[in-house]
Protein backbone atom coordinates (compact mmCIF):
# COMPACT_ATOMS: atom_id res chain seq x y z
CA UNK A 1 0.00 0.00 0.00
CA UNK A 2 3.03 2.75 0.97
CA UNK A 3 4.22 1.88 -2.23
CA UNK A 4 1.44 2.64 -4.02
CA UNK A 5 0.68 5.92 -2.38
CA UNK A 6 4.00 7.40 -2.88
CA UNK A 7 3.85 6.19 -6.78
CA UNK A 8 0.20 8.04 -6.46
CA UNK A 9 2.06 11.18 -5.11
CA UNK A 10 4.72 11.68 -7.14
CA UNK A 11 2.41 11.16 -10.45
CA UNK A 12 -0.13 13.72 -9.01
CA UNK A 13 1.71 15.85 -7.34
CA UNK A 14 5.83 16.12 -6.67
CA UNK A 15 6.18 16.02 -10.99
CA UNK A 16 4.68 19.27 -10.71
CA UNK A 17 7.52 20.02 -8.92
CA UNK A 18 10.75 18.69 -10.51
CA UNK A 19 12.66 20.34 -13.15
CA UNK A 20 11.81 19.71 -16.68
CA UNK A 21 8.32 19.25 -17.87
CA UNK A 22 5.86 17.65 -15.70
CA UNK A 23 4.39 15.44 -18.31
CA UNK A 24 7.89 14.20 -18.84
CA UNK A 25 7.52 12.57 -15.43
CA UNK A 26 4.11 11.73 -15.11
CA UNK A 27 4.18 9.90 -18.96
CA UNK A 28 7.90 9.02 -20.35
CA UNK A 29 9.62 8.39 -17.06
CA UNK A 30 6.97 6.36 -15.44
CA UNK A 31 6.17 4.49 -18.56
CA UNK A 32 10.41 3.63 -18.67
CA UNK A 33 10.01 2.61 -14.67
CA UNK A 34 8.09 -0.04 -15.51
CA UNK A 35 11.01 -1.13 -17.23
CA UNK A 36 14.04 -0.31 -15.82
CA UNK A 37 13.81 -1.18 -11.81
CA UNK A 38 16.64 1.12 -10.44
CA UNK A 39 14.21 4.05 -12.23
CA UNK A 40 11.34 2.85 -10.28
CA UNK A 41 13.14 2.84 -7.05
CA UNK A 42 14.14 6.08 -7.74
CA UNK A 43 10.57 7.59 -8.56
CA UNK A 44 9.46 6.55 -4.60
CA UNK A 45 12.76 7.56 -3.34
CA UNK A 46 11.58 10.73 -4.35
CA UNK A 47 7.97 10.33 -3.81
CA UNK A 48 9.06 9.46 0.16
CA UNK A 49 11.21 12.17 0.29
CA UNK A 50 8.59 14.81 -0.51
CA UNK A 51 5.86 13.42 2.21
CA UNK A 52 8.59 13.56 4.29
CA UNK A 53 8.60 16.89 3.51
CA UNK A 54 5.28 17.41 4.02
CA UNK A 55 5.06 15.37 6.80
CA UNK A 56 8.32 15.74 8.80
CA UNK A 57 6.92 13.73 11.98
CA UNK A 58 5.78 10.90 10.16
CA UNK A 59 8.70 8.53 10.09
CA UNK A 60 7.54 6.22 7.60
CA UNK A 61 8.26 8.32 4.71
CA UNK A 62 11.70 9.24 5.70
CA UNK A 63 12.18 5.47 6.61
CA UNK A 64 10.68 4.87 2.88
CA UNK A 65 13.02 7.02 1.28
CA UNK A 66 16.61 5.32 2.99
CA UNK A 67 15.04 1.75 2.19
CA UNK A 68 14.69 3.12 -1.81
CA UNK A 69 17.77 4.99 -1.80
CA UNK A 70 19.82 2.12 -1.13
CA UNK A 71 17.89 -0.02 -4.03
CA UNK A 72 18.38 2.72 -6.26
CA UNK A 73 22.20 3.16 -5.85
CA UNK A 74 22.85 -0.68 -5.77
CA UNK A 75 20.57 -1.37 -8.76
CA UNK A 76 21.85 1.87 -10.36
CA UNK A 77 25.42 0.98 -9.97
CA UNK A 78 24.66 -2.37 -11.83
CA UNK A 79 23.43 -0.63 -14.42
CA UNK A 80 25.98 1.54 -15.51
CA UNK A 81 28.34 -1.13 -15.93
CA UNK A 82 26.48 -1.45 -19.01
CA UNK A 83 27.42 1.24 -22.03
CA UNK A 84 24.62 3.94 -22.69
CA UNK A 85 22.40 2.93 -25.86
CA UNK A 86 18.85 3.91 -27.20
CA UNK A 87 17.46 1.48 -24.62
CA UNK A 88 18.53 2.99 -21.67
CA UNK A 89 20.03 6.28 -22.09
CA UNK A 90 16.72 8.39 -20.84
CA UNK A 91 16.20 5.96 -17.87
CA UNK A 92 19.92 6.77 -17.10
CA UNK A 93 18.99 10.71 -17.45
CA UNK A 94 16.15 10.20 -15.47
CA UNK A 95 17.79 8.48 -12.63
CA UNK A 96 20.31 10.65 -11.94
CA UNK A 97 18.80 13.55 -12.28
CA UNK A 98 16.47 12.08 -9.09
CA UNK A 99 19.28 11.55 -7.62
CA UNK A 100 20.58 15.34 -8.05
CA UNK A 101 16.58 15.93 -6.52
CA UNK A 102 17.31 13.70 -3.77
CA UNK A 103 20.76 15.68 -2.67
CA UNK A 104 19.55 18.82 -2.54
CA UNK A 105 16.57 17.90 -0.27
CA UNK A 106 19.08 16.41 2.01
CA UNK A 107 21.78 17.88 4.20
CA UNK A 108 21.96 15.83 7.48
CA UNK A 109 25.77 14.77 6.44
CA UNK A 110 26.82 17.91 5.70
CA UNK A 111 25.43 19.85 8.57
CA UNK A 112 25.68 18.68 12.09
CA UNK A 113 24.14 20.43 15.10
CA UNK A 114 25.85 19.73 18.33
CA UNK A 115 23.18 18.03 19.85
CA UNK A 116 22.97 15.34 16.66
CA UNK A 117 19.30 16.95 16.17
CA UNK A 118 18.04 18.14 12.83
CA UNK A 119 20.12 21.37 11.92
CA UNK A 120 18.08 24.23 10.68
CA UNK A 121 19.79 27.41 10.67
CA UNK A 122 21.46 26.84 13.96
CA UNK A 123 24.41 28.99 14.78
CA UNK A 124 25.96 25.99 16.55
CA UNK A 125 26.31 23.63 13.76
CA UNK A 126 29.45 22.05 12.06
CA UNK A 127 29.89 21.80 8.82
CA UNK A 128 31.85 18.89 6.42
CA UNK A 129 31.14 19.32 2.72
CA UNK A 130 33.40 16.35 2.34
CA UNK A 131 30.37 14.29 2.64
CA UNK A 132 28.13 16.45 0.48
CA UNK A 133 26.27 13.92 -1.97
CA UNK A 134 25.01 16.95 -3.86
CA UNK A 135 28.22 18.10 -5.70
CA UNK A 136 29.54 14.19 -6.03
CA UNK A 137 26.02 13.19 -7.95
CA UNK A 138 25.63 16.37 -10.12
CA UNK A 139 29.53 15.23 -11.47
CA UNK A 140 27.48 12.19 -11.82
CA UNK A 141 24.78 14.01 -13.83
CA UNK A 142 27.00 15.92 -15.65
CA UNK A 143 28.51 12.63 -16.72
CA UNK A 144 25.43 10.72 -17.88
CA UNK A 145 24.22 13.19 -19.89
CA UNK A 146 27.41 13.92 -21.51
CA UNK A 147 27.73 9.98 -22.66
CA UNK A 148 24.14 10.54 -23.44
CA UNK A 149 24.28 13.72 -25.50
CA UNK A 150 24.27 11.85 -29.07
CA UNK A 151 20.56 10.89 -28.12
CA UNK A 152 19.87 14.55 -27.20
CA UNK A 153 21.54 16.15 -30.36
CA UNK A 154 19.58 13.42 -32.89
CA UNK A 155 16.44 14.25 -30.65
CA UNK A 156 15.74 10.85 -29.90
CA UNK A 157 15.54 11.44 -25.99
CA UNK A 158 12.52 12.30 -24.08
CA UNK A 159 15.14 14.95 -22.32
CA UNK A 160 15.99 16.29 -25.76
CA UNK A 161 14.41 19.48 -25.97
CA UNK A 162 14.74 20.29 -22.38
CA UNK A 163 17.94 19.41 -22.45
CA UNK A 164 18.96 22.25 -25.14
CA UNK A 165 16.71 25.13 -23.55
CA UNK A 166 19.12 27.57 -22.00
CA UNK A 167 17.27 28.99 -18.97
CA UNK A 168 20.21 31.22 -18.23
CA UNK A 169 18.77 33.39 -21.31
CA UNK A 170 16.08 34.44 -19.25
CA UNK A 171 17.91 35.05 -16.13
CA UNK A 172 20.14 37.29 -18.74
CA UNK A 173 17.27 39.22 -19.93
CA UNK A 174 15.71 39.93 -16.98
CA UNK A 175 18.80 41.45 -15.08
CA UNK A 176 20.03 43.74 -18.40
CA UNK A 177 20.42 47.23 -17.06
CA UNK A 178 20.99 46.73 -13.19
CA UNK A 179 22.79 48.28 -10.73
CA UNK A 180 26.61 47.81 -10.85
CA UNK A 181 27.05 46.60 -7.18
CA UNK A 182 26.61 42.73 -8.34
CA UNK A 183 29.86 43.51 -10.77
CA UNK A 184 31.02 45.36 -7.85
CA UNK A 185 30.79 42.66 -5.69
CA UNK A 186 32.33 39.68 -8.31
CA UNK A 187 35.33 42.19 -8.67
CA UNK A 188 35.80 42.01 -4.81
CA UNK A 189 35.16 38.46 -4.35
CA UNK A 190 37.82 37.76 -7.15
CA UNK A 191 40.51 40.35 -5.96
CA UNK A 192 40.33 38.98 -2.14
CA UNK A 193 40.81 35.61 -3.81
CA UNK A 194 43.83 36.26 -6.33
CA UNK A 195 45.34 38.11 -2.90
CA UNK A 196 44.93 34.89 -0.74
CA UNK A 197 46.02 32.75 -3.33
CA UNK A 198 49.45 35.05 -3.72
CA UNK A 199 49.91 35.00 0.32
CA UNK A 200 49.27 31.28 0.84
CA UNK A 201 52.52 30.92 -1.55
CA UNK A 202 50.02 29.35 -4.17
CA UNK A 203 50.24 32.46 -7.26
CA UNK A 204 48.18 31.96 -10.20
CA UNK A 205 50.19 29.70 -12.93
CA UNK A 206 49.95 31.40 -16.30
CA UNK A 207 51.30 29.58 -19.72
CA UNK A 208 53.98 31.10 -21.42
CA UNK A 209 51.47 32.13 -24.47
CA UNK A 210 48.82 32.84 -21.76
CA UNK A 211 47.21 29.44 -22.31
CA UNK A 212 44.93 30.00 -18.83
CA UNK A 213 43.93 33.42 -20.74
CA UNK A 214 43.30 31.32 -23.03
CA UNK A 215 41.09 29.00 -21.23
CA UNK A 216 39.12 31.52 -19.73
CA UNK A 217 38.24 32.62 -22.81
CA UNK A 218 37.14 29.76 -24.96
CA UNK A 219 34.88 28.94 -21.28
CA UNK A 220 33.19 31.94 -21.62
CA UNK A 221 32.71 32.01 -25.00
CA UNK A 222 30.70 28.44 -25.29
CA UNK A 223 28.90 30.06 -22.32
CA UNK A 224 27.54 32.09 -25.37
CA UNK A 225 27.84 30.55 -28.44
CA UNK A 226 25.94 27.00 -30.27
CA UNK A 227 24.62 24.11 -27.80
CA UNK A 228 26.68 21.86 -29.74
CA UNK A 229 29.74 23.05 -27.44
CA UNK A 230 29.47 22.06 -24.15
CA UNK A 231 31.50 23.41 -21.12
CA UNK A 232 31.81 20.18 -19.25
CA UNK A 233 33.50 20.80 -16.26
CA UNK A 234 36.36 17.87 -16.91
CA UNK A 235 39.97 18.50 -17.27
CA UNK A 236 40.78 16.53 -20.17
CA UNK A 237 43.99 14.71 -20.32
CA UNK A 238 44.90 16.26 -23.55
CA UNK A 239 45.04 19.94 -21.97
CA UNK A 240 48.15 22.06 -20.76
CA UNK A 241 48.88 20.77 -17.29
CA UNK A 242 49.80 24.92 -16.88
CA UNK A 243 46.57 25.86 -17.44
CA UNK A 244 45.34 27.32 -14.02
CA UNK A 245 42.17 25.21 -14.47
CA UNK A 246 41.51 26.22 -10.47
CA UNK A 247 41.08 29.79 -11.42
CA UNK A 248 38.89 29.43 -14.50
CA UNK A 249 36.50 27.00 -11.97
CA UNK A 250 36.60 29.75 -9.70
CA UNK A 251 35.77 32.67 -11.59
CA UNK A 252 32.83 30.77 -13.52
CA UNK A 253 31.55 30.01 -10.04
CA UNK A 254 31.33 33.41 -9.03
CA UNK A 255 30.39 34.52 -12.78
CA UNK A 256 27.13 32.22 -11.97
CA UNK A 257 26.55 33.45 -8.53
CA UNK A 258 26.68 37.11 -10.02
CA UNK A 259 23.89 36.25 -12.64
CA UNK A 260 21.76 35.36 -9.69
CA UNK A 261 22.42 38.28 -7.49
CA UNK A 262 21.75 40.40 -10.20
CA UNK A 263 17.73 39.80 -9.86
CA UNK A 264 18.31 41.69 -6.44
CA UNK A 265 18.86 44.43 -8.12
CA UNK A 266 16.29 45.16 -10.42
CA UNK A 267 14.56 47.57 -7.74
CA UNK A 268 17.73 49.81 -7.79
CA UNK A 269 16.62 51.02 -11.12
CA UNK A 270 15.61 54.17 -9.16
CA UNK A 271 18.79 54.57 -7.24
CA UNK A 272 21.03 54.03 -10.04
CA UNK A 273 19.04 56.99 -11.98
CA UNK A 274 19.64 59.42 -9.37
CA UNK A 275 16.13 59.28 -8.43
CA UNK A 276 14.37 60.02 -4.81
CA UNK A 277 11.10 58.65 -4.82
CA UNK A 278 10.18 61.16 -1.81
CA UNK A 279 11.72 63.88 -3.01
CA UNK A 280 10.65 63.61 -6.46
CA UNK A 281 6.74 62.75 -6.14
CA UNK A 282 5.96 65.95 -5.08
CA UNK A 283 7.75 67.57 -7.97
CA UNK A 284 6.99 65.76 -10.63
CA UNK A 285 4.58 62.31 -9.79
CA UNK A 286 4.28 61.56 -13.36
CA UNK A 287 7.80 61.16 -14.15
CA UNK A 288 8.03 58.89 -10.86
CA UNK A 289 5.27 56.84 -12.09
CA UNK A 290 7.29 56.18 -15.13
CA UNK A 291 10.21 54.70 -13.31
CA UNK A 292 7.82 52.32 -11.30
CA UNK A 293 6.44 51.32 -14.82
CA UNK A 294 9.58 50.67 -15.92
CA UNK A 295 10.57 48.52 -13.19
CA UNK A 296 7.32 47.07 -13.09
CA UNK A 297 7.15 45.50 -16.59
CA UNK A 298 10.76 44.39 -16.86
CA UNK A 299 10.56 40.98 -17.25
CA UNK A 300 11.61 38.07 -13.90
CA UNK A 301 12.30 34.68 -15.12
CA UNK A 302 10.12 32.10 -15.30
CA UNK A 303 9.79 29.89 -12.15
CA UNK A 304 10.99 26.94 -14.26
CA UNK A 305 13.78 28.43 -15.88
CA UNK A 306 15.08 30.01 -12.10
CA UNK A 307 14.55 26.69 -10.53
CA UNK A 308 16.68 25.03 -13.39
CA UNK A 309 19.53 27.39 -13.36
CA UNK A 310 19.98 27.16 -9.18
CA UNK A 311 19.47 23.24 -9.49
CA UNK A 312 21.90 23.08 -12.28
CA UNK A 313 24.50 25.36 -9.78
CA UNK A 314 26.76 22.41 -9.12
CA UNK A 315 26.35 20.22 -12.26
CA UNK A 316 27.83 23.31 -14.01
CA UNK A 317 30.54 23.69 -11.31
CA UNK A 318 33.67 22.46 -12.15
CA UNK A 319 36.32 19.56 -10.97
CA UNK A 320 38.59 22.33 -9.66
CA UNK A 321 35.93 24.26 -7.88
CA UNK A 322 34.20 20.94 -6.23
CA UNK A 323 37.65 20.32 -5.07
CA UNK A 324 38.03 23.38 -3.27
CA UNK A 325 34.49 22.72 -2.00
CA UNK A 326 35.52 19.44 -0.51
CA UNK A 327 38.61 21.35 0.94
CA UNK A 328 36.23 23.96 2.56
CA UNK A 329 38.20 27.10 0.39
CA UNK A 330 37.19 29.94 2.44
CA UNK A 331 36.30 31.76 -0.94
CA UNK A 332 34.66 29.13 -2.47
CA UNK A 333 32.44 28.52 1.00
CA UNK A 334 31.90 32.22 0.11
CA UNK A 335 30.19 32.07 -3.18
CA UNK A 336 28.72 28.69 -1.80
CA UNK A 337 27.11 30.99 1.27
CA UNK A 338 25.81 33.84 -1.06
CA UNK A 339 24.12 31.38 -3.18
CA UNK A 340 22.37 29.17 -1.24
CA UNK A 341 21.04 32.71 0.57
CA UNK A 342 19.93 33.73 -3.02
CA UNK A 343 18.31 30.29 -3.43
CA UNK A 344 16.32 30.68 0.14
CA UNK A 345 14.92 34.17 -1.10
CA UNK A 346 14.39 33.14 -4.87
CA UNK A 347 12.89 29.98 -4.71
CA UNK A 348 9.02 29.25 -3.24
CA UNK A 349 8.89 26.89 -0.52
CA UNK A 350 6.13 24.38 -2.19
CA UNK A 351 7.06 24.42 -5.37
CA UNK A 352 10.84 23.57 -4.77
CA UNK A 353 10.58 21.51 -1.41
CA UNK A 354 13.51 20.12 -2.42
CA UNK A 355 15.63 23.31 -2.46
CA UNK A 356 14.11 24.95 1.05
CA UNK A 357 15.51 23.04 3.93
CA UNK A 358 19.24 22.76 2.70
CA UNK A 359 19.24 26.61 1.80
CA UNK A 360 17.77 27.40 5.25
CA UNK A 361 20.77 24.90 7.15
CA UNK A 362 23.75 25.21 5.71
CA UNK A 363 24.51 29.44 5.34
CA UNK A 364 24.41 29.06 9.19
CA UNK A 365 27.35 26.74 9.58
CA UNK A 366 29.33 28.14 6.63
CA UNK A 367 28.98 31.74 8.03
CA UNK A 368 30.26 30.07 11.69
CA UNK A 369 33.07 28.68 9.68
CA UNK A 370 33.90 32.07 7.65
CA UNK A 371 34.30 33.74 10.94
CA UNK A 372 36.34 31.65 12.28
CA UNK A 373 39.06 32.28 9.79
CA UNK A 374 39.13 36.02 11.18
CA UNK A 375 39.81 37.09 7.32
CA UNK A 376 38.69 40.81 7.72
CA UNK A 377 38.08 40.56 3.68
CA UNK A 378 35.95 37.74 4.33
CA UNK A 379 34.08 39.66 6.56
CA UNK A 380 33.44 42.72 4.26
CA UNK A 381 32.49 40.76 1.19
CA UNK A 382 30.39 38.86 3.47
CA UNK A 383 28.62 42.20 4.57
CA UNK A 384 28.60 43.69 0.51
CA UNK A 385 26.89 40.26 -0.27
CA UNK A 386 24.30 40.36 2.15
CA UNK A 387 23.54 44.08 1.21
CA UNK A 388 23.02 43.00 -2.39
CA UNK A 389 20.83 40.50 -1.07
CA UNK A 390 18.42 42.84 0.91
CA UNK A 391 18.20 45.12 -2.46
CA UNK A 392 20.60 47.43 -1.24
CA UNK A 393 22.51 50.11 -3.11
CA UNK A 394 25.62 48.59 -3.15
CA UNK A 395 28.60 50.34 -0.88
CA UNK A 396 31.60 49.15 -2.82
CA UNK A 397 33.37 51.99 -5.09
CA UNK A 398 32.76 52.79 -7.85
CA UNK A 399 36.00 54.99 -8.59
CA UNK A 400 38.94 54.83 -10.54
CA UNK A 401 39.73 50.82 -8.83
CA UNK A 402 36.99 49.69 -10.78
CA UNK A 403 36.70 49.03 -13.89
CA UNK A 404 35.15 51.14 -17.30
CA UNK A 405 33.25 49.08 -18.90
CA UNK A 406 31.67 50.91 -22.13
CA UNK A 407 30.12 53.35 -19.69
CA UNK A 408 28.20 54.84 -22.42
CA UNK A 409 25.04 52.09 -21.13
CA UNK A 410 24.40 50.33 -17.98
CA UNK A 411 26.31 46.50 -18.28
CA UNK A 412 24.03 43.48 -18.63
CA UNK A 413 25.04 40.75 -16.66
CA UNK A 414 27.45 38.16 -18.46
CA UNK A 415 27.67 39.36 -22.14
CA UNK A 416 30.63 38.85 -23.55
CA UNK A 417 32.73 41.89 -23.43
CA UNK A 418 31.74 42.72 -19.69
CA UNK A 419 32.94 39.19 -18.21
CA UNK A 420 36.03 39.47 -20.15
CA UNK A 421 36.46 43.00 -19.39
CA UNK A 422 35.89 42.40 -15.48
CA UNK A 423 37.98 39.18 -15.56
CA UNK A 424 41.14 40.50 -17.35
CA UNK A 425 41.01 43.47 -14.60
CA UNK A 426 41.06 41.10 -12.20
CA UNK A 427 43.87 39.03 -13.34
CA UNK A 428 45.92 42.28 -14.63
CA UNK A 429 45.47 43.47 -11.02
CA UNK A 430 47.49 40.58 -9.74
CA UNK A 431 49.94 40.76 -13.00
CA UNK A 432 51.51 38.20 -14.66
CA UNK A 433 55.02 38.47 -14.97
CA UNK A 434 57.39 35.32 -16.01
CA UNK A 435 54.66 33.22 -15.73
CA UNK A 436 53.31 33.56 -12.32
CA UNK A 437 51.04 36.04 -10.35
CA UNK A 438 52.30 37.90 -7.71
CA UNK A 439 50.27 39.96 -5.09
CA UNK A 440 49.97 44.21 -5.52
CA UNK A 441 53.53 45.42 -4.16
Amino acid sequence: MLQMKLLHHFNTVTAETLIFDASIWRNQVMALALQHEFLMHAVLLIGAKHLSFLSPGDFMYRSASLLHLSETLRLFRHALTQPISALNADAFMATSTLLVHYAWATHDDVVRAQDDAEAVSSPDSTLNLSMDPLFTLSQGLRMVFMKSYHFIWENESIFAASARHRPRESLEQATLGHSRASQDLEILISKAYCRQRAASGKPVIVCPKSACLDAVIRFFLDLRTGHEKVFTGLEHPDEDPEEDLELAGFLDATARLVLLLGLFRRQSFVTDTGLSIEANLAHSPRRTASVFEKVATRPFPPLSDLARYIFAFPTRSTDCFIRLVRQQHPYALLVLLLFYRAVSLLLPQQQCWWSRRRAQAVPSAIESALRAHGDVDLDTILQEGNRVLEGWPGVVSSGEDTPAVNSRRLLGVDGWDETWERTRYVLEKFGWRKGRWYSEE
